[in-house]
């Protein structure tokens, strides 16, 4: 029985020290930005970006909301690639619109 408890404890501070080691690795890697992807006005998805990634989007311009500093891009024939340090991540979203919101 006192195996039993050994052995939970363990397990149970094993996956603790996993989480913490997992949430300080995301926390480190900087700033983030959100896209959102919405279908008739009304968001269906939302990305999180690093801030040092590029978005790549062709079909439609990106249009900057001077009091909200929103941007927005809204098409029929979306097309949204990610790239970080120059090199296009295989990632290629497709939308009608789309909203940038720094965080």
């Amino acid at each position: 029985m006192k195996t039993k408890y050994a052995v939970a404890l363990v397990t149970i501070g094993l996956v603790v020290a996993a989480s913490l080691f997992a949430a300080e690795q995301n926390a480190t890697k900087g700033p983030t930005r959100t896209l959102l992807l919405k279908a008739n006005g009304e968001a269906v998805a939302q990305l999180t970006l690093l801030t040092q990634d590029t978005l790549e989007i062709s079909g439609a311009p990106m249009v900057m909301n001077a009091t909200t500093g929103i941007l927005t891009a809204k098409g029929d024939n979306l097309t949204i690639g990610v790239s970080r340090q120059g090199k296009l991540l295989p990632i290629t979203i497709k939308a009608n619109e789309a909203e940038m919101v720094s965080q």
